[in-house]
């Protein structure tokens, strides 16, 4: 599909057959959220999803569930994933310095339920679209119009600060800076988000444990903890324990460039186990 010479599609193929499909793209914002939501179960996910894009009466009831949830991709993703994919790695930057981490890989830098106002004064400002007041848009045009809001929409500055990545080679001042920024602006984390960044995911049970996560400014201060080590590659995690931590049952991934390996975190008695 090309905006430029096609009409912005309003049905969906399904099964050999094509339905009608919400296009307005308030409801791609809801879908957005909703596929964010982690309270919500894969069943009650598919329905909601079936809920919002299908007008009751002409409904794909009958339709593999697989086969909707691969045109409502195709639709949300503006018929295009492929193409964006290797526009997004052919910008990446390659010869970066900084050690990449899975926090990096899974940032968010928007969010239509935190940034709801900030959205609606870019397209006021630079389109003049009274987001509010419009009867339909369609998702399309919409995502269109986001992705070409230009930095002089505060919106986009705030995306800037999120995405932006401190490194050694920026100066005292401009570090200061960005760390003021992105805690402004900063997103709230999500359960899975937290769990991430720590750099732990919960096994099958855990009994008395004493670990513990530390940001960067705390890691650079002597607490008298040990700090976990990878058992592949040795590389120390940002997770700590006291000598009377125990635990079982959690595992972590691997922060060490190239490793990246999940193990199981192992103390007994206040000591790693390898």
């Amino acid at each position: 599909m090309n905006l430029l010479t096609d009409c912005p599609p309003e049905r969906v193929k399904i099964g050999g057959a094509e339905y009608p499909i919400r296009s307005d793209f308030r409801v791609s914002v809801l879908f957005e959220l909703l596929m964010l939501d982690e309270d919500i179960t894969p069943e009650d996910r598919l329905i909601r999803t079936f809920d919002l894009y299908f007008p009751p009466e002409n409904a794909p009831r009958h339709e593999n569930p697989a086969d909707i949830m691969r045109a409502v991709t195709w639709f949300y993703l503006c018929g295009r994933s492929d193409k964006e994919q290797r526009l997004r790695d052919a910008l990446r930057d390659k010869n970066d310095d900084e050690e990449d981490s899975p926090e990096d890989e899974q940032r968010r830098i928007y969010s239509f339920d935190y940034d709801d106002e900030y959205i609606y004064a870019a397209f006021r400002q630079q389109y003049g679209i009274d987001l509010v007041a419009v009867d339909y848009l369609h998702w399309w045009e919409f995502r269109a119009m986001f992705k070409a809001l230009d930095d002089r929409c505060q919106f986009v500055k705030i995306m800037g600060y999120r995405a932006a990545k401190i490194t050694g080679k920026m100066s005292e001042t401009e570090r200061t800076f960005l760390n003021r920024m992105k805690r402004l602006y900063a997103l709230p984390l999500s359960e899975s988000e937290r769990r991430r960044q720590a750099g732990i995911w919960p096994g099958c049970w855990v009994t008395e444990t004493r670990t513990m996560t530390m940001n960067r400014t705390e890691l650079n201060k002597n607490t008298g903890d040990t700090r976990a080590i990878c058992p592949y590659c040795g590389y120390k995690m940002p997770v700590f324990y006291d000598n009377q931590a125990e635990s079982r049952g959690i595992y972590a991934i691997c922060k060490g460039r190239g490793c990246k390996r999940r193990f199981e975190l192992k103390i007994e008695k206040g000591r790693q186990v390898r």
